[in-house]
């Protein structure tokens, strides 16, 4: 599924700055991307009224498909999958950590580099 990047702008009840929220959000299609977009801005700011809305399709969003299909997990903007016996130390080392059995990295392109070298 392609990554798409999610842009809010918004107000809230009290005060009547404006603020923005932007994610990225893995979604079949743009509407879908908004969509799931919505949920994630709503239980950050329920009471947030939404001024202006944005979805783009993200420049590495081929990394993302290859990231998800060898089993990575986007969790509050870290990736994340299980340690594979054949994965190398000093790739996970460079391009994330290690915690608990499990792989996190920051980036889907730091997924891509540690799967690269796993091989």
């Amino acid at each position: 599924m392609p990554a798409y990047q999610v842009k809010f702008a918004y107000l809230t009840k009290y005060k009547q700055t404006r603020h923005l929220f932007h994610q990225l959000v893995i979604a079949e299609d743009e509407a879908a991307a908004l969509t799931e977009g919505r949920k994630m801005m709503n239980r950050r700011s329920p009471n947030a009224r939404i001024m202006h809305e944005s979805c783009v399709l993200r420049p590495d969003s081929q990394d993302v498909e290859s990231a998800t299909a060898q089993g990575w997990v986007l969790n509050d903007n870290w990736w994340s999958r299980p340690i594979k016996p054949d994965d190398d130390l000093a790739a996970i080392a460079r391009h994330g950590f290690a915690h608990s059995n499990h792989i996190h990295a920051k980036s889907a392109m730091d997924c891509v580099a540690i799967d690269k070298y796993a091989a």
